[in-house]
């Protein structure tokens, strides 16, 4: 089966997946030196399961995360996002959880920035109980990232973005429009 998917700064992907096992089998962008294939693959009928686990786990940890991340998702399904939609720099996507605890507030969103030129790239938004550690997970732990903390009444804030840090201007708009969502 043969694909196109849509890339950066209208850029496109074309992939050739294996109809059998789902895998991509080629990937190229036209235009560019990029060129990944698969060749000489076998597969045995079945594959043992103990491949797919670390020695010593029975696969209850996977499934509680895999559980966690249902919650989370299902939680939101219903509610809106805390995003700054109206106040970031540059449209958005489809912003969607990717952590959290929906007994205590905390998310982690990634914002799904879009491609523009001048707006932000890739960013995160962070949403804390005030008594919580500050957030040092995920993308807040690597030193190429650049990290932006606030608090209001409610919650404290961390925006971890992949290029520049917002403008003090545009920060304090974010930060007035998330503090309207209530």
């Amino acid at each position: 089966m043969q694909t196109e998917m849509a890339g950066p700064e209208g850029t496109s992907l074309h992939l050739v997946i294996d109809s059998r096992t789902g895998m991509v089998r080629r990937a190229s962008a036209p235009g560019t030196a990029y060129v990944e294939e698969l060749s000489d693959l076998a597969f045995p009928e079945t594959l043992p399961d103990d491949l797919f686990v670390q020695p010593h786990d029975d696969g209850s940890s996977d499934r509680a995360e895999l559980l966690r991340w249902e919650r989370i998702r299902e939680h939101y399904r219903a509610r809106p996002l805390p995003v700054p939609v109206a106040s970031w720099p540059g449209p958005l996507g489809r912003p969607s959880p990717i952590d959290g605890d929906p007994g205590t507030g905390y998310l982690v969103v990634d914002l799904d920035t879009e491609s523009s030129p001048g707006a932000p790239t890739a960013a995160q938004l962070v949403r804390q109980p005030l008594d919580e550690p500050p957030y040092l997970s995920g993308w807040a732990t690597d030193p190429g990232h650049h990290l932006q903390r606030w608090r209001d009444g409610r919650w404290q804030w961390t925006l971890v973005r992949a290029d520049n840090p917002l403008t003090v201007w545009q920060l304090e708009r974010v930060r007035e429009e998330l503090a309207s969502l209530r």
